[in-house]
């Protein structure tokens, strides 16, 4: 199974999910998980700080993530799926690209008391 995971910038919601979803698909030799950014920046970003430090939390590391931009994959339909974080996005996605695989939204929340991602990944 192909993933993509697609948020604005690819520095924060991304690579935390791409981080859960390694840990709980790491059984699965065959799925690929990549992310992309909306925005057409053409710097290159690491992973948010308390992106980092969310994760350090629950022993993964995403130090070496590198943002990458949406344009960077000339064919979407080779992922089976792409997750985004809002609905303005997913249909940001539905409008721009034809033909993509299933695209879901998945919402959030992060609690000042507790700095991290608080849903459960499948």
């Amino acid at each position: 199974m192909k993933i993509l995971c697609v948020d604005t910038e690819d520095t924060n919601f991304n690579p935390m999910l791409k981080a859960l979803l390694k840990e709980k698909l790491k059984e699965d030799r065959n799925t690929v998980i990549k992310s992309a950014a909306i925005l057409e920046d053409r710097v290159i970003h690491k992973a948010d700080s308390y992106a980092i430090a969310c994760m350090a939390e629950r022993n993964l590391n995403i130090t070496n993530h590198q943002s990458s931009r949406i344009r960077a994959y000339e064919d979407l339909t080779q992922f089976d799926c792409i997750i985004c974080l809002t609905e303005a996005q997913k249909k940001y996605l539905k409008n721009k690209f034809s033909h993509l695989p299933s695209v879901t939204a998945v919402p959030y929340t992060i609690t000042s008391a507790a700095p991290c991602i608080t849903w459960d990944v499948v």
